[in-house]
């Protein structure tokens, strides 16, 4: 789906008074791809959000390097490039390594990159302590890719809560037949139930 997923998340994190309270705002992007996400994430920290320029950072991960290097002229050309770190060509490990460097964690995971890792990469930056709980884990193309593990996993781990599938239509073909999708959105706890 596209920018308007984007926008209700964004607001979502307003309500919720994640944004805006004075302290760094950190988006983690898994996937690059072109830029558009990164564009799109750091047009609606500023512009529906408010945000100042200096209290948000996107971290964007891109393994491909024609990739990163169109995604880089991409940010560059919207103006965005102060406000987004553009690591890359990187695998998940090596962007996270780089991530965890400058914060101990981040608020938002933005989740879409190669779709057999979802679940996996989603294991290893838990495993290095960067979501913080209240981090909101958002995973496009979930329906159209049938990523069934990683659904899973995040609907029945109790360090998740609230988890929805929000659907629209793959930005490439519009209403054409089969072209519906699904971003999944949960948020992270940190917090395991204990088991009656």
């Amino acid at each position: 789906p596209c920018t308007h997923q984007h926008i209700l998340l964004a607001a979502h994190c307003r309500d919720e008074g994640e944004v805006g309270d004075g302290r760094v705002f950190r988006i983690l992007e898994m996937g690059t791809y072109c830029g558009y996400s990164t564009v799109s994430w750091c047009e609606i920290m500023m512009e529906l959000l408010g945000v100042d320029e200096g209290n948000f950072r996107v971290h964007t991960i891109e393994l491909h390097p024609p990739f990163h290097r169109v995604a880089l002229e991409v940010v560059e050309l919207a103006g965005c490039r102060e406000r987004a770190d553009m690591l890359g060509p990187c695998d998940v490990e090596d962007g996270v390594m780089a991530v965890s460097e400058s914060s101990p964690w981040v608020d938002l995971v933005f989740i879409d990159h190669d779709k057999d890792c979802y679940l996996s990469d989603l294991k290893h930056v838990m495993s290095k302590g960067c979501l913080k709980p209240g981090c909101k884990v958002v995973a496009d193309n979930v329906i159209v890719a049938g990523i069934d593990d990683y659904l899973d996993f995040v609907k029945n781990d109790d360090r998740f809560q609230g988890h929805r599938i929000v659907e629209g239509w793959i930005e490439y073909k519009g209403d054409m037949e089969g072209g519906k999708d699904g971003v999944s959105i949960c948020t992270y706890t940190g917090v395991a139930q204990a088991k009656k």
